[in-house]
């Protein structure tokens, strides 16, 4: 899941510059002479501007579905963490119990195997 976030981030900024590069583009070919031709140009390359302007968008959505994934995820983990520390605990508490009661249990059968021999 951090390999997407970390692909889309890159893809990201990689049409950012893209972008930008566009619009510097556009800019150029606005301020020079127009003909029919660069007239096409500039049609083209908006086209493409507002079409990288949506696959941003996109990927900027992504990247924050991806984030609140990323954080649910980290939240079961914390809480699968938390109760298996407490399971841990109350098996250790277990075993104490169960040590003295072995020992209780050994105690009250001495006589009983002291009788038979």
């Amino acid at each position: 899941m951090e390999s997407k976030v970390s692909e889309d981030r890159k893809r990201n900024a990689r049409l950012q510059e893209i972008n930008e590069s566009l619009m510097k583009k556009v800019k150029d070919l606005e301020g020079s002479k127009g003909s029919v031709r660069k007239k096409g140009k500039i049609k083209e390359v908006k086209q493409e501007n507002q079409r990288l302007v949506k696959e941003v968008q996109e990927l900027k959505q992504n990247l924050r579905d991806a984030q609140k994934i990323i954080e649910v995820i980290n939240k079961s983990y914390d809480t699968l963490v938390e109760s298996s520390r407490g399971f841990e605990e109350k098996t250790r508490n277990l075993v104490d119990i169960n040590d003295r009661l072995k020992g209780h249990l050994m105690l009250l059968l001495k006589p009983v195997r002291d009788i038979n021999v």
